[in-house]
C-alpha cells in the first residue's frame, strides 16, 4: 500500500481538481462523508458529537462532517479555534453552510480556555478538526492549549486527516499533539500513520476514499506499508508432490561463543518458514549446541577467533557454500569481533546470491552502507533504530525514525531491500521505495526485553513470510482496528462449517471482530452490522457464506425452538454473538469471551462448552 507524503499528497489533490476538474469542494465533502461514516461504524451508540475547527482546510472539513452528521441525526456543536487567523476560502463557505442548516458555530476565544476540556467531556464522541498534513512547525500558546484539552477531556477523539500537532511526514511528534481514538484520512495514508511513535497518537487509522484516482509518482525514497493481502499474493499453494528440492536451500551464516541460541532461533524460524532445506555455518565449537536445538538444519563447522567467532580464514569456505545454496542469511550472534566482520564484509560482498543482512551482519557495515551498493544480487536489510543509526553513522538517529529521510536520499546508492525488524523499520526497495512493517503491538524479542515486533530479530532472519495463528489464550485489544485485526486473523482458523462462539457485554466489540472476520473472508465488512432486530444475517453466497448470529434478545428456549441448531452445523461460516443464550453445545467451534476493562479489551479463548449458559 503507497503511503504519500503531505506534498505528495496535496499534489495528487491539485491534478484531481486542475486536470480532472474537481471542484475542492466535492473533495471536502467526500471527505466528511468518509469520516462520518467512519464515525457511525466504530462509535454506534454516540448520539452527541462536538467537532473543534481550525481555520483552514482541515477545519472545512470538520464544518461539512458536522453538517453531514447532523442531516444523519446527530446532536452536533461545532466549536471553531481562529485565534487570530482569517479563515480559509473553503473553511469559510462550509462555515456559512452549516450556519444555514442551523448547526451552532461558537468560536473560541484565546482567554477562554479554562474548562475547556470540561466542556469537551460533556459529549460522547469529540472530532479533532484543528489541523491536517500541512502543519510542519509545533504548535504554541492558545493551540497547544486546545490540544491538551482534547487530550484531558476523557472522550474518545476522532481526528480528521491526522492528529492535530503531528507533522504528516514526520515519524516522531514534532511537539504537542492530540491523541486519537480513530482516524480518519483521505486517499492514502502519511507516514506519521505508520511509523512510530508519530503513529501510536493516531489509534486506528481508517483511509476514506475521496473518489478520485490519487497516484503519485514513484521515486527514490518512496514509502510502502506493507500489509497481509499484499504478501499474501507472494505465497503461492504447493504442489501435492513437492518436495524440499523445490524451495530453495539457505545458508545462515550465524553464532559465536555465548551466542549459539541466535544461530538456533534463526535456524528453526526458517525451517518452520518453509525453507526447503537449511544449512547453518557457525564456529566450530557450536556444532553440538545447533544440532541439539535444530536437528533438522545441517551444518557446516568453520574456523574461528580466539574469542570464539568466525575467523577470516572462513571466507572460501562460505563462498563456496554459498555458491550452492539459493539464499544467504547473515549475522545473528556474529558479535563484533574485527576479523569476524571482516570476513561478513568479503562474504556479502563477493557472493551473487540474494542475501539477508541482519543483526551483527549490518553491524559489519557501519557507516559504509553504500558499499552494499555494489553487490551484483538483491539485499535484504532487517535494522532496528539503533542499528540503523549505525548503518547511518555519519548523522547518527537523534529520534526513531529520523533515519528515513536519509535512507531514501541514498537510494541511488544502497542495496535492494525488504521487511524491516522493528516497529515500523524501513529498508530501501531496488525500486528506490521503503517498506513499513504494519503493527504496534509489542512483543518480546528473543531476551525478554519488550520490543516492537512479534518475534525477535534472530526469528525474523530466517523465518521470512511465515505466518502463524495469533496466541488468543489470553490477549489484549486496545482499539477497534486491534480487535478487526484478530478477526481477520480467525478467518484464517474457521473453514467452512465452523462456528465462533462470542460471548462478553454490550460495546465490548463482538461485532468489530466479527466484521474482521468477514473481511478474512474475502466479504464487505462494511456490510456487517449487528443484527440484534433480524437475529440472524446472512452474507456471501455458494463460495463463502457467513451466517451471524446475535441471541441478546432471546432465551436459550427461544433459541432452541427458533431451529438455530440446525443452521449452526450446517454449512458456511457461523459466527454467534451473545453465544452464552446458547442452550447446546456446537462441535469443533471456537469460543471467544471478552471482557471491557476501561477502553481496553481482554480476549481470552476458552473451550467451547464453555461458552454455554
Amino acid at each position: 500500500m503507497r503511503v504519500l507524503t503531505a506534498a505528495e499528497s496535496r499534489g495528487a489533490d491539485r491534478r484531481a481538481i486542475e486536470e480532472l476538474g474537481v471542484p475542492a469542494l466535492v473533495l471536502m465533502e467526500n471527505a466528511a462523508l468518509g469520516v462520518a461514516d467512519a464515525v457511525g461504524e466504530r462509535f454506534p451508540e454516540a448520539r452527541r458529537v462536538v467537532v473543534v475547527c481550525g481555520p483552514g482546510n482541515n477545519g472545512g472539513d470538520g464544518l461539512a462532517l458536522a453538517r453531514q452528521l447532523a442531516t444523519r441525526g446527530y446532536e452536533v456543536e461545532a466549536r471553531l479555534a481562529r485565534f487570530g487567523r482569517e479563515l480559509s476560502g473553503d473553511c469559510a463557505h462550509q462555515r456559512a453552510l452549516a450556519a444555514g442548516l442551523g448547526i451552532p458555530v461558537a468560536e473560541i476565544g484565546a482567554g477562554e480556555l479554562d474548562g475547556e476540556a470540561e466542556r469537551l467531556g460533556r459529549f460522547d464522541l469529540v472530532v479533532d478538526a484543528l489541523f491536517g498534513t500541512g502543519l510542519n512547525k509545533p504548535l504554541d500558546g492558545a493551540f497547544a492549549a486546545l490540544v491538551a484539552a482534547l487530550d484531558a477531556c476523557g472522550r474518545p477523539v476522532v481526528a480528521v486527516d491526522l492528529p492535530s500537532g503531528l507533522d504528516a511526514d514526520a515519524a516522531a511528534p514534532i511537539g504537542p499533539a492530540a491523541a486519537a481514538r480513530l482516524t480518519v484520512t483521505f486517499g492514502s495514508l502519511k507516514p506519521a500513520h505508520v511509523l512510530p511513535p508519530a503513529c501510536d497518537r493516531c489509534g486506528e487509522v481508517v483511509v476514506a476514499d475521496l473518489g478520485v484516482p490519487l497516484a503519485a509518482e514513484e521515486g527514490p525514497g518512496a514509502l510502502h506499508l506493507l500489509v497481509g493481502e499484499e504478501l499474501a499474493g507472494a505465497l503461492s499453494p504447493r504442489r501435492a508432490d513437492a518436495h524440499k528440492g523445490d524451495f530453495g536451500h539457505l545458508l545462515l551464516v550465524a553464532g559465536s561463543r555465548g551466542k549459539a541460541g541466535a544461530a538456533v532461533l534463526a535456524a528453526r524460524a526458517a525451517v518452520a518458514g518453509g525453507a526447503g532445506l537449511t544449512t547453518v555455518a557457525a564456529p566450530e565449537e557450536l556444532l553440538s549446541p545447533l544440532v541439539a536445538g535444530c536437528p533438522e538444519a545441517m551444518s557446516v563447522a568453520l574456523p574461528q577467533t580466539r574469542g570464539g567467532g568466525i575467523a577470516l580464514a572462513a571466507v572460501e569456505a562460505l563462498l563456496a557454500a554459498a555458491r550452492e545454496r539459493t539464499t544467504v542469511a547473515i549475522g545473528p550472534g556474529l558479535g563484533r569481533d574485527p576479523e569476524t566482520e571482516e570476513a561478513v564484509r568479503r562474504l556479502a560482498l563477493a557472493t551473487d546470491r540474494l542475501l539477508v543482512l541482519d543483526a551483527d551482519g549490518l553491524n559489519a557495515f557501519a557507516g559504509r552502507v553504500e558499499e552494499l551498493g555494489h553487490r551484483p544480487a538483491p539485499t535484504v536489510l532487517t535494522p532496528h533504530p539503533g542499528e540503523l543509526a549505525r548503518l547511518l553513522v555519519d548523522q547518527p538517529d537523534r529520534q526513531p525514525g529520523d533515519g528515513l529521510g536519509r535512507l531514501g536520499r541514498r537510494a541511488d546508492r544502497a542495496p535492494g531491500g525488504a521487511p524491516g525488524a522493528g516497529r515500523g523499520a524501513r529498508v530501501r526497495g531496488r525500486a528506490g521505495g521503503l517498506l513499513a512493517r504494519a503493527g504496534r503491538r509489542p512483543g518480546r524479542g528473543a531476551a525478554g526485553r519488550p520490543r516492537g515486533r512479534r518475534r525477535g530479530a534472530d526469528r525474523l532472519a530466517g523465518c521470512g513470510l511465515a505466518g502463524a495463528r495469533p496466541d488468543m489464550r489470553r490477549w489484549r485489544s486496545a482499539a477497534a482496528g486491534e480487535t478487526f485485526e484478530l478477526g481477520r486473523a480467525l478467518a484464517r482458523e474457521l473453514a467452512p462449517g465452523r462456528a465462533l462462539l462470542l460471548s462478553g457485554e454490550l460495546g465490548s466489540g463482538k461485532t468489530v471482530l466479527v466484521q474482521g472476520l468477514a473481511a478474512g473472508l474475502g466479504l464487505d465488512p462494511g456490510r456487517v452490522q449487528s443484527p440484534t432486530y433480524t437475529l440472524l444475517a446472512e452474507h456471501g453466497g455458494a463460495g463463502v457464506r457467513l451466517l451471524h448470529f446475535d441471541l441478546y434478545r432471546l432465551e436459550p428456549a427461544e433459541v432452541a425452538a427458533a431451529g438455530f441448531e440446525e443452521l449452526l452445523l450446517g454449512p458456511g461460516v457461523k459466527a454467534v454473538e451473545w453465544a452464552e443464550r446458547l442452550p447446546f453445545e456446537v462441535p469443533g467451534a471456537l469460543a471467544i469471551r471478552i471482557r471491557r476493562r476501561g477502553d481496553e479489551r481482554e480476549i481470552e479463548e476458552l473451550e467451547p462448552a464453555a461458552a454455554r449458559s
